[in-house]
């Protein structure tokens, strides 16, 4: 065989040889949903996005660095902070140049299980999503050309993005699949109820001559069943969020239908409503209680006849009580949803290693 063609063949070899090592090395390892099977349903995950560990930690990386913000100072972390159940605390999200947003920053807890992303829902998917608040003028205001330009040119993401989506380029597509990866990994273990009361009773109500009797009684079990009777026919998910987008008339002639967000952690999410004008949880109670009539009008879902209303005194008083039994302490203290880059021990070396 003549020299050259052997050396032709030789080089096939070693391109072949040396791809199948790459494409290997570069195999994402998926990283299934954690969650309870017994009381939530399996999410939807996008099928050319499924959640994987390289994915989800590219994911948290760019959740929390800066650089895609355009002044380099601010990240999706900045407005979703993890020690407020991802929330910011404030009546309205402050941008890059600092602009105020005219909506409440919204947790981020169980969006695996949303189909309507925004206040108004107007965006269908979390892939979508990701790109609204890294482009916008008022936001973190990032020109989508000059940030994968600077994540080509960083000396570790390029190798991150290759272990995540080994078969895509860097760009606005693969940087937002890894944020909603990362955001869909940060899942409740539910609230923490006590034995005696069930999780079932929020949504069946007074369906035994016991919880008939607890129903009227100047407990917090009475006020769990109470909020139940007023509340679940919009906050319908195990979760304690809405499926369906609601008036929440805030307004006397407001028409426009909105998010109804997760009770999980409502202690922390303060302020209250998609414009951040209710400043307590009691102030909700309030606005609820008085305004119930008008809600089954607005509702369709609801249905025309309103219920009565059945909020007590002793429901107002201890309504913070109640609310501190839908904490879930585990959003706020996982390190897997913490900011990387305040870890002592983070190193880009290591995690292109890994």
């Amino acid at each position: 065989m003549p020299l050259q063609k052997t050396n032709a063949i030789l080089l096939l070899l070693i391109v072949v040889l040396f791809t199948a090592f790459i494409v290997d090395k570069y195999k994402p390892d998926a990283a299934p949903l954690v969650y309870n099977k017994d009381k939530q349903e399996a999410p939807e995950i996008p099928a050319d996005n499924p959640q994987t560990v390289q994915g989800v930690r590219l994911g948290r990386l760019l959740f929390y660095d800066t650089m895609l913000s355009g002044n380099n100072q601010q990240s999706c972390g900045s407005c979703h902070l993890q020690s407020l159940s991802f929330s910011d605390g404030k009546k309205f999200a402050i941008g890059t140049h600092g602009d105020t947003i005219d909506r409440n920053s919204m947790t981020l807890v169980n969006m695996a299980w949303s189909k309507d992303f925004f206040w108004d829902g107007r965006v269908k998917s979390l892939e979508a999503l990701m790109q609204h608040p890294i482009s916008n003028p008022k936001e973190m205001a990032k020109d989508s050309v000059q940030l994968i330009n600077e994540l080509k040119a960083h000396l570790y993401y390029p190798t991150l993005f290759a272990k995540a989506f080994p078969d895509e380029d860097i760009n606005m597509k693969t940087l937002s699949k890894a944020l909603a990866q990362f955001i869909r990994s940060i899942v409740t273990k539910g609230p923490s109820l006590p034995d005696s009361l069930q999780p079932a009773a929020f949504f069946i109500y007074a369906d035994t001559v016991k919880a008939e009797q607890e129903l009227k009684m100047p407990t917090i079990t009475g006020t769990y069943l109470r909020l139940g009777q007023m509340c679940t026919p919009c906050h319908t998910s195990e979760s304690l969020g809405g499926e369906l987008m609601a008036n929440n008339m805030i307004d006397k002639n407001q028409t426009e239908l909105l998010k109804v967000p997760t009770l999980i952690n409502i202690l922390s999410t303060a302020p209250y409503m998609h414009d951040g004008r209710l400043k307590t949880s009691k102030e909700i109670l309030q606005h609820y209680d008085k305004n119930i009539h008008l809600l089954h009008k607005a509702n369709k879902h609801l249905g025309i006849d309103s219920i009565p209303n059945i909020f007590t005194r002793f429901d107002r008083e201890h309504f913070d009580d109640l609310l501190q039994l839908f904490t879930d302490s585990s959003i706020i203290k996982n390190e897997a949803y913490s900011n990387p880059f305040r870890r002592k021990d983070f190193s880009w070396q290591q995690l292109i290693k890994d």
